[in-house]
């Protein structure tokens, strides 16, 4: 049974205190109402952030979308097309091997005997990972 009285004022009450001043004293949106775009556009100042905090941006991300979560990351370190963040890689690399190792393991076999690969640890011990 939804209650849509409840999902109504949830939505009416995000709505109205989504409202922010930016640094020129604009109005802005605090967030965007979704969390792999608020992710990407943070990715500047994630640079600072501790690996925890990382972590909690991208599972919120994840459990929202998980597919595009995971595409997300790779386009983050991809140098050329994408962001080049090679900390902000491997840190959410390493957390998504051990936590959700069936995700990570058939997306990334190439990294086994790269820097990026060894944050993995014991997700790339497994028989179907080949080493080139």
């Amino acid at each position: 049974m939804s209650q849509p009285f409840l999902t109504s004022m949830k939505d009416t009450l995000l709505e109205e205190h989504n409202l922010s001043r930016t640094e020129n004293g604009a109005f802005g949106y605090r967030t965007t109402g979704k969390e792999l775009l608020d992710l990407n556009f943070a990715v500047s100042s994630l640079r600072r952030e501790m690996p925890q905090e990382i972590q909690n941006r991208f599972w919120k991300a994840y459990y929202e979308a998980p597919v595009l979560a995971v595409k997300w990351l790779f386009f983050a370190r991809d140098i050329r097309g994408g962001m080049g963040e090679r900390r902000l890689f491997r840190v959410l690399l390493s957390v998504l091997a051990n936590e959700k190792p069936e995700v990570a393991r058939p997306c990334c076999p190439w990294f086994r005997n790269t820097v990026d690969g060894m944050t993995c640890g014991p997700c790339w011990e497994h028989p179907c990972i080949k080493t080139y």
